[in-house]
């Protein structure tokens, strides 16, 4: 709604990446939506618009075993249309301003801006104000990660629509 922007604001430690958003909503169908975004002024120079990277989310592909209800996968390009949800629930699209922070950056406030548009709707300007920490992340070659696998045989009896412990739940 007109008037109701809000600045995203997106706190980060240098050397890493990070993320904000901001939601586009309407009553009717959103088409034609665009996003551009531009370099990040601060503290001793910017941050290029090559390290600020504008996605959109949009809905997975139903695969049987989740229906979402919300947007949950990140996409470059644009949606073709978002559509209402039931019940006279307004279409959302969120964009999503992704910044990859270089590890020489100074600490500091940076702005920039993020330009919305979409068929039908008033062109809309979010403020993006980046917060860059004083301390930097190691580059990733230097983290260390554990993981753990979890077997979930009730989603693969889910997925595949076999009754779960069946001979062919098993052979699955």
């Amino acid at each position: 709604a007109p008037g109701a922007e809000k600045a995203i604001v997106i706190v980060a430690a240098r050397n890493g990446t990070f993320s904000g958003k901001a939601v586009v909503s309407s009553g009717g169908a959103i088409k034609g939506l665009q996003a551009s975004v531009t370099q990040l002024a601060g503290p001793g120079g910017a941050i290029p618009a090559a390290n600020v990277q504008v996605r959109y989310a949009t809905l997975w592909e139903n695969r049987g075993w989740a229906m979402p209800s919300e947007p949950d996968i990140l996409q470059e390009a644009p949606p073709a249309d978002v559509q209402p949800g039931e019940r006279g629930r307004r279409a959302v699209a969120p964009v999503w301003v992704t910044v990859k922070v270089p590890k020489d950056a100074k600490p500091g406030t940076y702005s920039g801006e993020l330009a919305v548009q979409a068929q039908g709707l008033p062109p809309t300007k979010f403020p993006v104000k980046l917060e860059v920490l004083s301390w930097a992340l190691p580059d990733p070659q230097d983290y260390r990660t554990w993981l753990d696998f979890v077997q979930s045989p009730d989603t693969l009896a889910v997925e595949y629509k076999t009754p779960l412990w069946s001979d062919k739940h098993w052979e699955l």
